[in-house]
Parts: structure tokens; C-alpha cells; sequence
């Protein structure tokens, strides 16, 4: 069986004539944004591949979504611990073209954006449904495929809501280095909160967390309420 590419769901965005002017622009770049994304790699492409060869597990058979939800749960909690590591492990720069370059900055600002690429995905993406009628033929896979429990969705993105604050505790140790691993975390929740926050962290990174906090907020109530309303008509 033939696993969609990303490039065949902009595709079917693009003909489904459904989407149209800024929203189709920003999908089709959420989509284009899978190919340098190391957990859709893992999620489209490797995981399908495998059960493709090496089970009899059908496309429509419950216990394949299991996998794939299984390896995403897996992969979240890897990049908390990551960050976890990040924040209290030694701090180095590299010098790029004349620039300094914080590596562990660099993998946080990466975990981050893993984060809201997914998120996006959620969000904004329609699932197959949503882009037609459908019929027996038609091949199972969508453009976003939805979580399996509210509940599990709820639980992801109470993680993602720390990976946040770790990242961003990263990034104030590495542009504050005399912050330590406890203070620059404190700081990260007290701007989460909107709270307050140091003055020895960068007002810049603080206006950053402040906004990606909010959006991060807005998506997590949005998507959860998008994600409601299928459980409430099931029961």
C-alpha cells in the first residue's frame, strides 16, 4: 500500500479548492515544513515503512494508529528529557561566519519549532474529510491525521507547555550565563504566568516567550475544542 508524500497533501489542498488566499499559502508552508522535521520523518515515513513490510496491520486498523501514537508519545517525552539535559549540562558557542552560535540554543530553538510545527498541523491543517466527499476507494491517509483520545491530546500538550519553559530557560542561560539552571527555569514560569521576570534575562527573549506563550495558549484551547466536538456527538 502507497503512503501519501507530503508533497501529494499539497496537492490535495491545492485541488481541493476548499482553501484559498493566506490560509492555503500558510498550510502548504506548514506541509513544506515536514521535510526538515526529524519527528515527521520518524512519523510518515520510517513508521509507515516499517508497518508497510513487516506487519499485516491494515491502513483502517486501529492497532496502527496505536503505533504511530505510541512512537509520538515516545518522542515527546525524549525531547522534555533533552531539554531537562540542555538546561543543566554545560553551555558552549561555536563561531559560525563571524557569529556566535549557542549549541544548546540551537537544539532547543529546533525542539521548539518541532513544537509548533506540530501544533500548526493540528490547528490549521483539515483532515481528509474536510476536502471532499469521500468514498470506499479513497486511500485512508489525510492531510492531518487527529489524535486517537482528547484525553492523551490533553496530556501532550500539557508537555509541550514545559517544553516551552525549558527551551526558554535554555536560551536565558546561554545569553545570561550567570543565571543558574533553577533561576533561569523560574524565570521561564514567571514569564509563562506573565508574572515577571529577572532583570539579568534578555527583554528581547522575554517578549518572544511571552508572544510564543500566548499562541502556544490560543492553539491548545482551539485545538482542544476542535478536537471535543467529534467525542461529545460519540457518546
Amino acid at each position: 500500500m502507497v503512503n501519501e508524500s507530503w508533497i501529494d497533501k499539497i496537492r490535495k489542498l491545492w485541488r481541493s479548492g476548499q482553501i484559498h488566499g493566506l490560509e492555503l499559502l500558510f498550510d502548504t508552508t506548514v506541509l513544506a515544513c515536514r521535510y526538515v522535521s526529524l519527528s515527521y520523518w520518524l512519523k510518515d515515513r520510517w513508521l509507515h515503512r516499517f508497518l508497510n513490510r513487516y506487519t499485516r496491520i491494515d491502513e483502517r486498523n486501529p492497532q496502527r494508529r496505536v503505533w504511530r501514537d505510541n512512537l509520538i508519545d515516545s518522542y515527546c517525552v525524549l525531547q522534555f528529557f533533552i531539554l531537562l539535559l540542555l538546561l543543566i549540562g554545560d553551555h558552549h558557542a561555536l563561531t559560525v561566519c563571524g557569529y556566535r552560535v549557542f549549541i544548546n540554543s540551537f537544539v532547543a530553538a529546533y525542539i521548539v519549532f518541532e513544537i509548533y510545527l506540530n501544533l500548526f498541523s493540528i490547528f490549521f491543517l483539515p483532515r481528509q474529510r474536510d476536502l471532499g466527499p469521500a468514498t470506499a476507494d479513497d486511500e485512508p491517509a489525510a492531510v492531518n491525521e487527529p489524535s486517537t483520545r482528547i484525553e492523551r491530546s490533553v496530556l501532550l500538550l500539557l508537555i509541550n507547555v514545559l517544553q516551552v519553559a525549558l527551551a526558554f530557560a535554555v536560551f536565558y542561560r546561554d545569553f545570561s550565563p550567570k543565571l543558574s539552571p533553577a533561576k533561569a527555569f523560574f524565570n521561564a514560569i514567571l514569564v509563562l504566568g506573565t508574572v515577571g521576570y529577572s532583570d539579568e534575562v534578555p527583554m528581547l527573549l522575554v517578549a518572544l516567550q511571552v508572544f510564543l506563550d500566548l499562541l502556544l495558549l490560543s492553539m491548545i484551547l482551539g485545538s482542544l475544542v476542535g478536537q471535543a466536538k467529534p467525542f461529545v456527538k460519540g457518546r
